[in-house]
């Protein structure tokens, strides 16, 4: 049957030898760069499940919306063809939103196909409560054809900034101006290892005036140059079918900082993680469970510059901007996004959140993270708007309110998924 039948062999038999692969539907995106992911190749026997296998990594791609394929009999010969609609990869960054006592706007734009190779660039100017801030960035997950990449970046971040000696909150105007470098190692699809350095200046300006003999008189200021050395490792898989993502990835980071100012007297070390599970849920697929638990530690001084925040725009929404800083984190989130709307292009989610998280004072115990205290529980409800020829085209707006405390809420705007 599969000698009569060549053209519905994968279908009938199962498998076929496979004597050529082609890619139709390209604009931007070099051949070269879509064939480096897939697995089916001329002369392998190929079975469906493998061709469906290189789809679904195609479509994980960023510069892919959706692949087709189908095996075609040209000169006795079985063809592979798959299809691909490009995505959108160029984006105006227009960005706004806030909470209590934070307004920001950004304006720039991003590109993550440039070349059409895969090439990342990012480049905006953020304003954050009337401070100036800004960014470029490139990574290049690619050199010359080879599984080794490069990141180049430089930023600056001002914000205010609450910091808490003992009992006691003042408020700073803080910046971190960064120049960084990093090396890419893929070893497989969806798993990366980045081995990076940077240098940065932290500035530290008080926003308030303390009477000279008060007898708590914190710095008025301070400049602190530093260096720090980090590595980054995600592994997961993770699927991409428009906006419906189903699967797992784990991102972990780990830092090792140290102040010039003491001469490698004493080195501050934060490790977190952040691990991420989805389901698409439904008879009609249009239910999305999505799950994140963050955990945090780092070195456990006794420090108002603790690297841990509790913040409506990271992990809790509703909460509000830094409310406090800890030593140690743990964080879960847990979301339901349901399709109340769907056309060609675009799409409306509904969306049902609880984010909850604890942390570790500075200098304190590990029964800190079990203190009512130090313990944040949130709820509420969002909405979703989604352009779907393009990965994480999404504006997004959540209202959460406190559970024990209703009184305590907030709307938190910004654009893609919170996680």
């Amino acid at each position: 049957m599969c000698v009569l039948f060549g053209f519905f062999a994968i279908s009938l038999c199962g498998q076929q030898t496979i004597d050529k692969v082609e890619v139709d539907g390209l604009k931007r995106t070099k051949t070269s760069h879509i064939e480096r992911f897939l697995k089916v190749s001329p002369g392998s026997i190929s079975s469906e499940e493998a061709i469906q296998a290189d789809i679904q990594q195609l479509r994980n791609l960023q510069m892919v919306t959706d692949v087709s394929a189908e095996v075609v009999q040209r000169n006795d010969s079985a063809i592979l063809i798959y299809t691909i609609e490009e995505a959108l990869t160029f984006f105006p960054i227009v960005n706004f939103g806030g909470i209590e006592e934070n307004i920001w706007l950004q304006l720039g734009a991003k590109e993550q196909n440039i070349g059409g190779r895969g090439i990342q660039g990012i480049a905006y100017y953020l304003n954050n409560n009337g401070l100036h801030n800004g960014q470029l960035y490139t990574r290049i997950p690619y050199i010359r054809g080879t599984k080794w990449g490069i990141t180049a970046n430089l930023q600056q971040w001002s914000s205010p900034e609450p910091l808490f000696f003992g009992d006691r909150r003042v408020d700073y105007t803080y910046t971190n101006s960064i120049a960084g470098l990093g090396v890419l190692r893929e070893f497989g699809f969806q798993h990366t290892l980045e081995l990076g350095f940077s240098y940065f200046i932290e500035n530290y300006e008080r926003q308030e005036e303390f009477w000279e003999l008060d007898s708590f008189n914190p710095p008025a200021n301070a400049r602190i140059p530093k260096t720090i050395g980090k590595l980054n490792h995600h592994f997961g898989k993770m699927n991409y079918h428009f906006f419906y993502l189903s699967g797992w990835d784990i991102q972990q980071y780990a830092q090792v900082i140290d102040d010039l100012d003491l001469q490698g007297e004493e080195l501050f070390k934060i490790y977190w993680a952040n691990a991420r599970y989805l389901k698409v849920l439904g008879k009609k697929k249009k239910g999305n469970l999505a799950a994140r638990g963050r955990l945090g530690i780092s070195s456990n001084g006794d420090t108002p510059f603790a690297p841990f925040v509790i913040d409506s725009q990271m992990n809790i929404r509703g909460v509000g901007n830094r409310i406090d800083r800890g030593t140690a984190t743990v964080v879960l989130n847990i979301e339901y996004r349901y399709t109340l709307k769907e056309k060609a292009n675009v799409a409306l989610q509904g969306v049902l959140f609880s984010d909850a998280g604890t942390w570790r004072n500075p200098a304190g115990d590990w029964d800190d993270l079990f203190d009512q205290e130090n313990f944040e529980h949130f709820a509420g409800i969002g909405l979703r708007g989604i352009y779907k020829k393009a990965h994480n085209a999404i504006l997004r707006i959540d209202y959460g309110f406190n559970l024990y405390n209703t009184k305590t809420n907030g709307l938190v705007i910004g654009v893609g998924q919170y996680f």
